[in-house]
């Protein structure tokens, strides 16, 4: 089951236990401030937290679209490798603050608030620019270490690391959102065929 649906049926069973417990009202009869507190922390990191994995998912496609063809499984097995370690905490804390900030909202102000902050939580992502230079930033200073698993780990998966370091470059250089860029080379890719 992928990631974004084991937290959607994390949330539904969430909403079926408080309901069957009785610590859920409709709607709320106050307002709790520190709820929503809880609930801003969650909408700043799944902007950047979600930014960056996008990010990643970009250049690697655009990668793979300047090597040898750009495929889903390929792009799910490399992207992992353009995220820092560092990453790795931030998502699990993004994680269970997700899960925090929705049970919150059920319990304090109710089940339909609850849905409607899903409902703008998922708008905001969609609306909101994605922060790429400093992702970009991030992954590209991976390169400077001389860290060999990094690099090795990178050759693994697919990666030529000098030809990967100069998509990046190119990136940040030109200032080009790699959202943008992937869309680009997708949208040409699919008037040649």
């Amino acid at each position: 089951m992928p990631v974004r649906g084991f937290g959607y049926f994390v949330k539904l069973f969430l909403v079926i236990v408080l309901y069957f417990k009785g610590r859920m009202e409709i709607l709320p009869e106050t307002f709790v401030l520190w709820v929503w507190l809880v609930y801003i922390i969650n909408i700043y990191l799944s902007i950047y937290i979600l930014g960056f994995l996008q990010t990643a998912k970009d250049i690697t496609r655009i990668y793979l679209s300047r090597e040898s063809g750009e495929t889903n499984k390929k792009v799910q097995s490399m992207y992992s490798t353009l995220i820092p370690s560092s990453m790795l905490f931030m998502a699990v804390l993004w994680s269970a603050i997700r899960l925090i900030a929705f049970s919150f909202i059920l319990m304090y102000q109710g089940l339909v608030l609850g849905i409607c902050a899903e409902i703008l939580l998922a708008i905001l992502i969609a609306i909101l620019p994605v922060k790429y230079k400093s992702h970009l930033r991030n992954i590209h200073d991976q390169f400077g270490k001389t860290q060999p698993r990094l690099l090795k780990s990178k050759e693994e998966a697919g990666f030529v690391s000098e030809d990967l370091k100069s998509v990046i470059e190119e990136a940040i250089d030109s200032k080009i959102d790699p959202h943008i860029w992937w869309l680009e080379i997708k949208n040409e890719n699919f008037k040649k065929n």
